[in-house]
């Protein structure tokens, strides 16, 4: 049988999703038989080192062998991702690249008693065990399934269902659904004929085993399986499916790199759980793709406890109107675990419906949970009600989640929401808890799983359930435990009572309190730690015994005792930085005070350098003085060695310049004011001369004046003396 295209583009079969050089996508060339495909020589070093010698020797089924020859060029350029690929930008896979891989054994025993512990009741006769990626049909029971009902192995599955193989892989899988396509030794094929449906759900139980100790130069050694699994339901077939991860023992040295490809036609329905619970240390790789017909319904519930690595690319193409899809994810990531899951929801035809629900929980500091979600609503999809939710819990401070919901709507009439919350779990629930004798440790257990038991409670399967609560223990046993301490080399506990106290009681706590401040010599005023935390348990005790008489009295008490705690860590805090500014301040000004030092002496120098200029400045004034006719009384010194018959210039010389300088000063501005006065006093003088010189300058001109200009004569009697004047002027 031919093996089909996996994608075809232009003529060209391609394979999307290959990150980095990793990010191209690679041709895939059907093989026209299952003819023996040679091991290919991979470019990326740790494939050429650990992948490729898998290859050579190992035998598939011929519905595979097309698989692995469409696969087996891609890998050749294929590169592994690092966190430079925003695909792996949170998720480091170092772990996988820093080891070795070997061959995991198709047919490992397994222990029976493990078989028989990992049963489920509601499968019985439907459950197909997978060994390290291998059907083992002497492990398995089949034999209640309905006539017209196909679940096995590859070689005998439906021609129609395999031709489905591989389709969805090459199309929209990643570097690690090419791994599987080259590892895979067969798949597990669940086919159900138009209008069927099982009765009880199907349980696909997934061992691995681990590999040996060595062999890899002294560095780890992972055994490598390649589960893949294939689903095809026709136009309203029904199912329900169970994938259930483990490891065959408590070591968790394998790497489980596993694909499942999903078809359903109109109408089917799946419901399909998915529980990976593999050991400490084991890496964790799956790829769901997902193509919904019209009408179809498919209802995930993923459940991720165990494991160091764990990656789910999950991927959901709804081809059809009036489908409708639902995911519930709950992950824990302990201590030194990574739990990712990215998921991939396009809606392109309308009235279709999705919901999601992601639930994490990181436990430890190393712990990490990543979330990238994305749902993409086309422009055809209209009448779509989508909705995506993530919560996210942090039981410890440094615990990491790293959450990218992602929304992408491009058509118009559509109802569409989603949401992220990152918190701790409340102090009022564990101190609720605790008030009723419930451990700290049982309290933050049953708070944590009922966080998760919304999506757990949905797998439906009382053990399957239980063994998934009992993994959550004992991923939280490594929570604080209540108050210890050690005394005369023993290790003491301290729980929490839950019955109530008598007058008695309080009485003894007095006395118990007033003994342990003396023997542990307690200062009675002041700071003291001793003493803090004795009355911090004492105050502890009382709200406990009023806490079970009346809870909501003693949460309110438990709410002033945390207020008064943040008040005096505040006042803490501010007096510490105020030390903190102290402490900078004084060492400023330390290194502040050689500078101030050396501009002391630099002042006191000049101050010397001015009274050497001032002194030498003496002698000139006295000369200038003496020039100047001042005929000022020598100094109060001077007097009197002139008075004992001394030479006053000698006794001058010797006093100080600064009175002179202020006396002559004020002779100085005494000679300015007389000459200013004098100066005014003129000016005013020569004013008035020159008033004076202009009226009398006035007064002469009009003497001149009149002197020159004759008299005026008397008008004449009658004209011609009038004729007569005028020819005598």
């Amino acid at each position: 049988m031919s093996a089909p295209c996996l994608s075809q583009r232009a003529g060209v079969p391609r394979l999307a999703g290959a990150p980095g050089r990793a990010g191209r996508r690679a041709a895939l060339r059907c093989a026209a038989a299952p003819a023996p495909v040679a091991a290919p020589v991979a470019e990326d070093a740790w494939l050429a080192k650990n992948v490729v010698p898998l290859l050579e020797g190992a035998s598939a089924p011929g519905p595979l062998a097309g698989l692995r020859g469409a696969c087996a060029p891609a890998l050749a350029g294929l590169r592994m991702p690092s966190t430079r690929s925003e695909e792996y930008r949170y998720t480091d896979i170092s772990p996988l690249l820093a080891a070795g891989l070997a061959a995991a054994p198709a047919d490992a025993p397994v222990d029976a008693a493990l078989l028989e512990a990992l049963a489920l009741p509601e499968a019985a006769g439907s459950t197909a065990v997978l060994v390290n990626g291998a059907l083992r049909p002497e492990l398995s029971d089949l034999s209640a399934l309905p006539a017209g009902a196909y679940v096995g192995g590859a070689a005998g599955a439906p021609a129609e269902a395999l031709a489905l193989l591989g389709a969805q892989s090459g199309a929209r899988g990643g570097p690690f659904a090419v791994i599987n396509g080259v590892l895979a030794r067969d798949a597990l094929v669940l086919s159900l004929p138009a209008g069927a449906a099982l009765a009880q759900p199907l349980h696909v139980l997934h061992v691995s085993t681990a590999a040996p100790v060595g062999g890899n130069g002294g560095g780890p050694t992972l055994a490598a399986s390649a589960p893949r699994l294939l689903v095809s339901l026709g136009a309203g077939a029904s199912a329900e499916l169970v994938e259930e991860h483990v490891s065959a023992g408590s070591s968790g040295a394998h790497a489980a790199v596993c694909v499942a490809e999903v078809a359903l036609g109109e109408g089917a329905a799946l419901r399909h759980g998915y529980a990976a619970r593999d050991a400490a240390g084991g890496c964790h790789f799956k790829s769901t793709l997902v193509t919904q017909a019209e009408g179809s319904s498919y209802s995930l519930v993923e459940a991720r406890i165990g494991g160091s690595l764990s990656r789910h690319d999950l991927s959901i193409a709804q081809s059809g109107p009036d489908t409708v899809t639902s995911l519930r994810h709950f992950l824990l990531a302990g201590a030194g675990q990574l739990q990712d899951l990215h998921s991939k929801l396009v809606l392109d035809h309308p009235r279709g419906q999705a919901e999601q629900l992601h639930k994490c929980i990181a436990s430890a500091a190393s712990g990490r949970g990543v979330f990238d979600g994305n749902v993409k609503v086309n422009r055809l999809a209209q009448k779509t009600d989508a909705g995506q939710l993530s919560r996210n819990l942090l039981l410890v401070p440094k615990a990491t989640v790293n959450v990218k919901p992602n929304l992408q709507i491009i058509a118009d009439d559509v109802k569409c929401t989603h949401g992220c919350t990152v918190s701790d779990l409340s102090a009022e629930e564990l101190f609720y808890f605790r008030a009723r004798g419930v451990s700290y440790d049982q309290a933050r257990t049953a708070l944590v799983y009922s966080f998760g038991a919304e999506v757990v409670q949905e797998l439906r399967h009382e053990r399957l359930v239980a063994r998934i609560q009992a993994d959550v223990q004992a991923s939280l046993a490594a929570a604080v435990a209540e108050m210890e301490w050690t005394e005369d080399g023993q290790l003491w506990v301290q729980y929490v009572s839950s019955t109530p106290a008598t007058r008695l009681d309080v009485i003894s706590l007095q006395e118990r309190l007033d003994q342990q401040l003396q023997q542990r010599q307690a200062r009675e005023t002041g700071i003291c730690p001793v003493r803090e935390g004795l009355y911090a348990q004492c105050l502890d005790e009382l709200i406990r015994q009023v806490t079970v008489n009346c809870a909501e009295r003693g949460l309110l008490l438990l709410r002033v005792r945390d207020e008064m705690r943040m008040t005096i860590a505040a006042y803490q805090t501010l007096y510490e930085s105020s030390i903190a500014f102290g402490m900078r301040k004084a060492l400023l000004t330390e290194a502040g005070k050689g500078e101030l030092e050396a501009q002391v002496v630099q002042m006191e120098g000049s101050i010397k350098d001015l009274e050497r200029q001032a002194r030498r400045a003496a002698p000139r004034g006295r000369r200038a003085r003496a020039r100047a006719g001042w005929g000022d009384a020598p100094c109060a010194t001077g007097r009197a060695a002139a008075e004992l018959g001394g030479p006053a210039r000698h006794a001058v010389s010797h006093a100080p310049p600064w009175p002179q300088v202020a006396e002559w000063k004020l002779k100085c501005e005494a000679i300015e004011k007389r000459e200013a006065e004098r100066r005014e006093s003129e000016a005013k003088k020569h004013k008035e001369e020159v008033a004076y010189l202009e009226s009398y300058a006035k007064q002469l001109k009009g003497q001149i004046e009149a002197f020159v200009t004759p008299p005026k004569k008397g008008a004449a009697a009658s004209a011609g003396g009038g004729q007569a004047v005028l020819s005598a002027a």
